[in-house]
């Protein structure tokens, strides 16, 4: 590419929390390590394999059909979002905030119980009456139940009830989704 690298437009693109999918189609293997860096999808080398690359295209179109989202209703926009870019919700009387991983937070007219079905349960733990958490962007629990959240900096309060239930359903959740413990 003229100007510019695809590698350097692929760091570029990371730089600016771009999540797609990037796949490499080049002459150049020894490019291959930075791939790793930018999280691409698929290396495909010149010449082009046929069979590789509709592989490689069919793969990415089953990941992107395969990934989740819902579809947030705000009072005046709609937005459609990955399930797994939500970091929690908050219940407020007939409402509820949406807070996703780029700390938007999305103002809704919709009640917890209607998001609770949308979103399931299986990345999802309700923590108490009014916030639901996802297992994928907390850190620690304390003794307390104190649920931290490090991209927020906030620490969410848990039931007494629901604390143990967390601690069981997050080992639950990572040991299915773990690729090491």
């Amino acid at each position: 590419m003229p100007g510019i690298s695809g590698m350097e437009t692929a760091f570029q693109l990371r730089k600016k929390k771009y999540d797609g999918i990037i796949i490499f189609l080049t002459s150049h293997i020894e490019f291959m390590p930075d791939a790793f860096k930018v999280k691409a999808f698929r290396f495909l080398n010149k010449p082009i394999d046929i069979e590789k690359f509709n592989e490689a295209f069919s793969a990415a179109e089953n990941e992107i059909i395969n990934t989740e989202h819902i579809l947030i209703r705000e009072r005046d926009k709609s937005v459609y979002i990955k399930l797994t870019d939500i970091v929690y919700l908050e219940a407020y009387g007939d409402g509820t905030y949406i807070y996703d991983k780029n700390k938007h937070a999305y103002d809704t007219d919709k009640p917890m119980k209607y998001w609770k079905e949308q979103i399931g349960s299986e990345h999802f733990f309700q923590i108490n009456k009014s916030k639901i958490v996802s297992f994928l962007y907390f850190s620690s629990i304390s003794t307390d139940g104190s649920i931290y959240v490090p991209l927020y900096d906030i620490s969410l309060s848990s039931s007494r009830r629901n604390c143990a239930a967390f601690k069981e359903a997050f080992f639950k959740y990572a040991k299915k989704y773990a690729k090491t413990m």
